[in-house]
């Protein structure tokens, strides 16, 4: 089975009351963005947006197959299971995943460390797939 053509990875974590200064301390890696509820941002079109919940959010810039992708960005992280279940018990918690194929019928597996990486930390797995042009 082919692999996706490419693949991207955040890490993410919503919810009202997040306050983006606690998640960085914790986690000890600064954000690729983050914002409070009520933040106001000005959209690509030009337009206001103000965020419905608060958000913090680690992309991966690393280059691999998902599996090599995800484990890069969690194996950046604390692993303490206290750090993971606190912020999970406040927040939504996830680690979201857009694959883009090039041709029909491209797939993944991941490893079984990738998905104890997952499950260790609480964190549930989004898929998008795109499918060819």
């Amino acid at each position: 089975m082919p692999v996706f053509a490419r693949t991207k990875v955040c890490l993410r974590l919503f919810g009202d009351t997040l306050d983006p200064d606690e998640v960085t301390s914790l986690l000890g890696v600064a954000p690729t963005r983050c914002g409070r509820k009520g933040d106001v941002r000005i959209g690509e079109s030009g337009r206001r947006i103000v965020a419905r919940s608060g958000s913090w959010l680690l992309e991966t810039d690393v280059q691999g197959t998902l599996g090599e992708r995800i484990a890069a960005l969690l194996g950046a992280l604390p692993e303490d299971p206290a750090i993971w279940h606190s912020l999970a018990r406040r927040y939504r918690c996830d680690v979201f995943c857009g694959a883009f194929m090039r041709e029909a019928n491209e797939g993944v597996d991941l490893e079984p460390a990738v998905l104890s990486m997952l499950g260790d930390r609480g964190l549930s797995l989004g898929l998008d797939v795109y499918g060819p042009e």
